[in-house]
């Protein structure tokens, strides 16, 4: 077993940290993502839009986090003498008990946090996916001679304008 002391402090600590801070910054992704599908539910597209840019400036900073915590665990890895492809749980194994402990629990919670931003992007998905999809079944029963572009002999685009004389709103 290597205690955190044997193994560099400064990169035990690190990685502590930066695994705290990604949990830190997935927690706001969450709680963002929760107010940007409330935004959408209730068509506050004003308040949509500001957690729009501000989940884009939380994503980067996410990202450099997970940049960072992936060069810190291969440093890790190398340290233990464990294989290139090595998971997490395979490396920590091989660190003292609390060490061993605090990192592993960090990480589960990490995995927890990004199972639940899953979920709510996935229902944000499937809500848009499902109105869109719903709203154009609507669209072509209603105007059903504006399906797809229109061309012309000669190979323009022709406009569409013409309502049918007779359309059959019973489909």
């Amino acid at each position: 077993m290597i205690e955190l002391g044997e193994m560099n402090d400064e990169d035990g600590r690190s990685a502590k940290n930066t695994l705290q801070q990604e949990i830190d910054g997935l927690t706001s992704a969450v709680e963002k993502a929760e107010d940007i599908r409330q935004s959408i539910f209730k068509h506050n597209w004003k308040r949509l839009s500001k957690n729009m840019e501000q989940m884009e400036h939380l994503t980067g900073y996410i990202a450099a986090l997970e940049k960072e915590r992936y060069h810190l665990f291969s440093s890790l890895r190398r340290e233990v003498g464990a294989r290139s492809n090595a998971g997490f749980y395979t490396v920590v194994v091989h660190l003292d008990g609390p060490v061993q402990e605090e990192l592993s629990a960090l990480f589960r919670q990490m995995k927890g946090l990004v199972l639940q931003l899953q979920g709510v992007i996935w229902s944000i998905d499937a809500y848009t996916r499902t109105l869109s999809t719903t709203i154009y079944d609507i669209l072509q029963q209603i105007f059903p001679h504006r399906r797809g572009t229109m061309y012309s002999k000669t190979g323009r685009k022709r406009s569409n304008e013409s309502d049918p004389l007779v359309v059959n709103r019973q489909l």
